[in-house]
């Protein structure tokens, strides 16, 4: 599962617990879905948006519901921000 995929909501072949997509180009499939709706949700709509980048990164990484409580309790990606929710679960939306 190159991507990290399984518990993505796009998948929809494989059981959605780690590592379950054995098919690397279907784990490449739905990560860039993925992906591409956690950069709508963080408003990146240039590549050099550093700061909107990181958000939709961290977004993809603790889970798309990171997104919205990083902008509503930091205003955004930051270092402490991305801290917090690696000390307790990751957060869906």
């Amino acid at each position: 599962d190159p991507m990290q995929s399984s518990e993505c909501p796009y998948n929809k072949k494989y059981s959605n617990s780690p590592n379950a997509i054995q098919d690397p180009d279907y784990s490449i499939e739905v990560g860039i879905q993925y992906y591409a709706d956690c950069l709508r949700e963080a408003g990146c709509n240039n590549p050099q948006d550093m700061e909107k980048l990181k958000l939709s990164l961290q977004g993809y990484n603790y889970g798309n519901g990171y997104i919205t409580w990083a902008v509503r309790n930091y205003g955004g990606y930051s270092a402490r921000s991305a801290l917090r929710p690696s000390k307790t679960n990751p957060l869906r939306a």
